[in-house]
């Protein structure tokens, strides 16, 4: 009988592989700067729109380079609870659920094992946000002066998603790079992929 051997993997070298920036850890207090929604300061989560779980905001520094993005204010998760808890908050009415435990629930006799989730939602870090962007946070760790603004507030992920690649494409950010921190679109569109 023949052994066969597995071919050693090749892995091509491309340029999306390679980190375009160097990340480092601030250590600039970025507490100090507010978000502005329609020429006012926003500075409580209460007086967002009711049902708002994010927003998409505009970045601008004093050189006046532009950053587009989102940010959820709001971060929804289902976390364990005990089944005394969970049927006193399935009577007054909150959002919870009963989920198979797969881990110890076995076939046969008695086999499945039930847990029990709420829903919880608890307030995010877009206070200190200044966008996912390297450049940009290079630069406010320099100490570039810029602001934030918020742009619209969305209910719904696909909304964000929507409303930041509105913004993205109108703007044509990727073919005016030097006037914009936007270096991509979606994870798929590269400022690089324009360039003849």
């Amino acid at each position: 009988m023949a052994i066969r051997r597995r071919r050693k993997k090749t892995f091509y070298k491309s340029p999306y592989n390679k980190p375009r920036y160097k990340r480092t850890k601030s250590s600039v207090d970025r507490s100090g700067v507010e978000w502005t929604y329609k020429g006012k300061v926003f500075d409580d989560i209460n007086n967002a729109p009711k049902g708002a779980i994010g927003f998409v905001y505009k970045i601008t520094d004093q050189n006046g380079k532009i950053y587009f993005g989102k940010k959820k204010i709001v971060a929804q998760t289902w976390v364990s609870c005990a089944k005394s808890t969970y049927e006193k908050l399935k009577e007054e009415g909150a959002e919870v659920k009963k989920v198979k435990n797969k881990a110890k629930s076995t076939k046969g006799k008695g086999g499945t094992v039930w847990g029990y989730r709420r829903y919880k939602e608890a307030e995010n870090d877009w206070r200190e946000y200044t966008g996912s962007s390297i450049p940009l946070n290079e630069a406010i760790d320099k100490g570039v002066l810029y602001e934030k603004e918020i742009l619209v507030f969305c209910y719904k992920l696909k909304q964000l998603t929507y409303f930041e690649n509105k913004l993205l494409y109108c703007n044509e950010v990727l073919e005016r790079s030097k006037e914009f921190y936007n270096d991509c679109i979606s994870g798929k569109y590269f400022t690089e992929d324009l360039i003849n």
